[in-house]
């Protein structure tokens, strides 16, 4: 099919014109609906909403020391994918915009059901690890319940760790 000599067909053009043409419409009026249908370009998001593909669900921890003496969790787990390919040292990228990255772990921690559900409030977490997998493409980060100072001074249950080659720390 050819409209016309000086236009190539789009085919993304022409499956819009073909969902919105009826049955028994005319060639003429095909190819006048097909001239009068533009395709909406969407810019891809910049900075850190281009960099940060997803945020996980965070995963609450309890150790099995304290898994019966305590209604609140010990550690959250958090991982958040990036974008495989970026115009300069993601690694560097990372370093540059922690902040940013972290408010926005911070923010999604919040907004989660599980977390309400603790009835903790968002500023007594404290970052305890943040590495960078290459392999896996994310950062994973690790936060914790702060020191409070009325608390005993017990020290926190030993957390597995998953050391890999590939993991940067920050």
């Amino acid at each position: 099919m050819v409209l016309s000599v000086s236009n190539k067909i789009n085919l993304n053009r022409l499956k819009k014109v073909l969902g919105i043409t009826a049955v028994g419409t005319s060639f003429d009026e095909f190819k006048e609906i097909y001239e009068k249908t533009k395709l909406e370009h969407h810019e891809k998001p910049k900075g850190l909403d281009r960099f940060i593909t997803k945020i996980d669900k965070p995963q609450f921890i309890v150790a099995d020391s304290n898994a019966k003496k305590s209604k609140v969790f010990d550690y959250i787990h958090i991982d958040v994918g990036i974008i495989t390919e970026w115009e300069s040292d993601i690694y560097k990228y990372i370093c540059s915009n922690k902040d940013e990255i972290i408010s926005r772990i911070l923010e999604k921690i919040k907004e989660s059901s599980s977390f309400k559900k603790y009835s903790v409030p968002i500023n007594v977490l404290k970052l305890t690890d943040i590495k960078y997998s290459r392999r896996l493409n994310i950062i994973r980060c690790i936060f914790e319940l702060k020191e409070l100072k009325n608390s005993d001074k017990s020290q926190p249950p030993e957390r597995r760790e998953n050391k890999s080659s590939n993991e940067k720390v920050m």
